[in-house]
């Protein structure tokens, strides 16, 4: 495992952890967003960021901020189409199952 695959594995990690983790000062802060939008974990990546004490003013982490803003915004929507078709079908009486 090459060294920024590790540094990106430990920003991850502090977003579920109450432990500061700093990272290196060339931290390839490009390709961690470009990996995070290809996984669709942006919002794990912003929250890891910001217990690396990365700076609110790093223009990554706007973008990081943006991205998971659009990526909250998408799972309130799927959220409410769900429990939209919930009642339908509840309303109906269809027996049902919801799977991801």
């Amino acid at each position: 495992m090459e060294k920024y695959q590790r540094d990106f594995i430990d920003v991850l990690k502090a977003a579920f952890s109450t432990s500061k983790t700093r990272l290196p000062d060339n931290f390839d802060y490009e390709r961690a967003v470009h990996v995070a939008k290809k996984h669709n974990i942006v919002p794990i990546l912003f929250y890891g960021a910001m217990n690396c004490n990365i700076s609110q003013n790093d223009p990554y982490m706007d973008e990081l901020f943006q991205l998971t803003l659009q990526s909250v915004m998408v799972s309130m929507q799927q959220t409410y189409e769900v429990e939209q078709i919930v009642r339908a079908f509840e309303a109906e009486k269809i027996k049902y199952m919801l799977l991801k």
